[in-house]
């Protein structure tokens, strides 16, 4: 009674005791086993339970020569497995599971609304019956829907790992699946690369195709030295070695890698060599990736032989050859570009294609030593126009150019009637916007009676709609206030700064403006 472990392989055998059974065996009769033997008698009594460790003891109690002599009682329970639920099956633990991965997904919708859904306590106690579970075998597909639907953290996505490799079924997909993940949306690429590493070392029957491009694509992310591109470049390899087919996806991560180091002449061996050796043809995307290289090293031969042997040119094609005929003030050319774009390829139309001229108009008026930004700025008017006639809304980009450009004119007539447009619209908004609304706006309010009230305005405004204010926001904010003497506001914004992520934490210790706010307050 003293003994833990036989106390619950007790509570397991009562609801048995208490049916129509003559023998149950908890597990196969084996040296390391325990037997347990009911027997029901006519009065529907049940006689105390007899546990007999192994067979050859059951021999021996069983022999007449030891009936006299009753042995004491003895059992032996394997450590390393636990005492089961033998009424728990397969169906019923996969229905267990599946109403958890709803619920989980429901809650993460409703926690993205209101800041995030952390609890997974409930994950855990569902890991654990899993993995005790171990009569049971799973499908991949259910820890598929574990990681993707219920998995906040990493040590999330390791321990419904864990339990998978006890049921058998960590396979290529569920592997690639916590690989997406981490590097996804826990934002942890190092990790994911990992974990493809030991999967690499210890697991290395169950690497397939899927972790290996899993692998290039967190790795072209991530590449900012030629040795990350030879490490990509050895991935590739590795998978010729083991006879894995070579797709165009995987040159599609190659040729972005070279592009972002500006290595044009691997990108032309990719394209023109290694892909038709292997029976491929390059793609848009790749000749796109290959432009933006010949336009980040200025080299406008290949640039525009480049877009010349473009298979099916794109939106994407022509808004980089645009910026770099804007990059080199090429303006007429630029203009009778966009002009046959409109008339002759109207389908290609994208605020992409517009913004190049549009950026370009801004830039100029914005500059102190230009003679007449007014006209430029109806210039960049002009170009809007000609994209909504053509039935292309401007995108907030668009908008956050003309409210940078009219802030620095301090025409903050026109800057309200664009943002008053942009919401009037409904045009998503980002981070960039409000910087742009709020830096502009600054000096405009510090002259009015109570004008950091219009500022914080813009600051509630972004945090409804989800969006966290930068450390530029904030130090604006602050200035504002300063400059106001308004010592509760500012207070107010340190408090908010203060207590958000860490991340905003440690831009406060780096950033010197809100050091010298603190202390002036102080």
């Amino acid at each position: 009674r003293r003994d833990r472990h036989f106390l619950n392989m007790l509570r397991c055998l009562l609801p048995l005791a208490k049916s129509r059974v003559g023998v149950v065996s908890l597990y196969p009769p084996s040296s390391s086993g325990v037997f347990v033997v009911l027997r029901r008698t006519s009065e529907g009594g049940c006689p105390p339970f007899r546990l007999i460790s192994t067979p050859k003891q059951r021999q021996k109690q069983q022999d007449p020569k030891n009936q006299q002599q009753e042995p004491p009682i003895q059992y032996r329970i394997p450590r390393t497995r636990p005492i089961l639920d033998s009424s728990l099956s397969r169906r019923s633990l996969e229905q267990k599971i599946q109403q958890f991965i709803m619920r989980a997904r429901a809650d993460s919708r409703i926690g993205k609304k209101r800041g995030g859904w952390t609890n997974n306590d409930e994950l855990a106690r569902l890991l654990d019956e899993t993995s005790q579970a171990l009569h049971v075998r799973l499908d991949a597909s259910i820890f598929v829907d574990l990681i993707t639907a219920s998995a906040r953290s990493k040590n999330d996505v390791f321990n419904i790992l864990h339990v998978a490799r006890l049921k058998g079924s960590d396979t290529d997909l569920v592997y690639t699946t916590a690989m997406d993940f981490l590097s996804i949306s826990c934002e942890a690429e190092i990790g994911a690369l990992q974990l493809f590493r030991k999967v690499q070392v210890a697991y290395r029957e169950r690497l397939g195709p899927l972790m290996y491009t899993s692998a290039l694509r967190i790795r072209s992310r991530l590449s900012r030295t030629p040795e990350d591109v030879q490490n990509m470049e050895a991935l590739i390899a590795q998978m010729r070695e083991m006879k894995f087919p070579i797709l165009m996806i995987h040159y599609e991560f190659l040729v972005k890698a070279y592009s972002s180091l500006g290595l044009i002449q691997q990108i032309e061996d990719i394209l023109f060599v290694r892909m038709r050796e292997d029976g491929l043809e390059p793609n848009t995307y790749m000749y796109n990736n290959a432009i933006e290289c010949g336009i980040k090293i200025n080299d406008e031969q290949r640039v525009a032989a480049l877009v010349e042997q473009v298979p099916d040119p794109d939106s994407y094609t022509y808004s980089s050859l645009l910026r770099y005929m804007c990059i080199n003030d090429q303006i007429d050319r630029a203009q009778s570009t966009l002009h046959f774009l409109v008339h002759k390829k109207p389908r290609l139309l994208h605020p992409s294609i517009f913004s190049p001229l549009l950026d370009y108009y801004v830039r100029l008026a914005s500059n102190p030593h230009t003679e007449d930004p007014s006209a430029l700025m109806d210039l960049a008017e002009d170009i809007l126009n000609l994209q909504r006639s053509c039935g292309t809304m401007p995108d907030i980009k668009q908008y956050t150019m003309l409210i940078n450009g009219y802030g620095r004119l301090s025409n903050f007539t026109r800057v309200e009637e664009v943002y008053q447009e942009a919401k009037t619209l409904h045009v998503w908004a980002d981070l960039q916007f409000y910087e742009a609304l709020i830096i502009v706006q600054r000096w405009r309010w510090q002259q009015l009676p109570g004008g950091t009230t219009r500022l914080r305005a813009y600051i509630d405004e972004m945090i409804d709609i989800g969006l966290y204010p930068s450390i530029n926001i904030y130090a604006a904010m602050c200035g504002a206030y300063e400059e106001e003497n308004n010592i509760q506001g500012l207070e107010e914004i340190l408090h908010i700064m203060t207590s958000g992520s860490e991340a905003m934490r440690a831009k406060l210790k780096l950033s010197s403006p809100i050091r010298t706010m603190l202390e002036n307050m102080a």
